[in-house]
């Protein structure tokens, strides 16, 4: 609950926040270490930049919480076939592949 307290919190404040999943890999570690000039024994296991966006920041295509979320036991109506898990990733690659290169967001604001 903190961790959507933090992200309401900076979003209200207009900024922007990317959470890096490999902070704690050895080469990540070592280069975020030397930048930041974090000492030994100090390990970095979470790394969460802040700061102002370029611009106004559209969330990337992403399934519904419905398609994901199981209550008590799984949902086999929510089990994707191999062909489907297939379709799924080549048609959300297109869609993320747009929306970098700003084509859904523009879509998005000219509502």
């Amino acid at each position: 609950m903190r961790r959507c307290s933090f992200i309401w919190r900076r979003s209200s404040l207009g900024l922007a926040s990317q959470y890096v999943s490999d902070a704690n890999s050895p080469y990540m570690e070592t280069m975020l270490k030397v930048l930041l000039k974090i000492p030994e024994p100090l390990r970095i296991y979470h790394l969460i930049p802040i700061g102002y966006g370029k611009g106004n920041v559209v969330a990337p295509p992403r399934r519904s919480l419905e398609e994901v979320i199981h209550h008590e036991i799984y949902d086999m109506n929510k089990f994707r076939s191999d062909d489907q898990l297939a379709g799924f990733v080549k048609t959300t690659h297109v869609a993320r592949s747009l929306w970098s290169k700003g084509a859904v967001r523009k879509a998005n604001h000219e509502d």
